[in-house]
């Protein structure tokens, strides 16, 4: 980053606290994201219970990032597509 003059704070975003662990499994789904000849498709949600495992999330707080997670995906999607234009 700093090769290309950007530091992390160039990247940074507020996150509302009741909102961070949702975002951080966002983030660490960056990889899992499907993709067709159209370009990303959505997340592969195959992923998800191991991250859950990972992180020690309890199961009465998955359905709830789970359906965070929809709504960042949506966004993010119609981010992705509307830039393929």
């Amino acid at each position: 980053m700093a090769s290309f003059g950007f530091s992390a704070d160039d990247f940074s975003i507020d996150v509302y606290p009741e909102n961070e662990l949702s975002v951080t499994i966002f983030q660490r789904l960056g990889t899992q994201w499907r993709y067709s000849f159209g370009g990303a498709t959505g997340l592969d949600y195959n992923a998800l219970p191991a991250i859950f495992d990972l992180l020690g999330i309890k199961k009465k707080k998955r359905p709830q990032i789970f359906s965070d997670l929809q709504i960042m995906e949506s966004a993010a999607l119609a981010e992705i597509h509307k830039s393929n234009k």
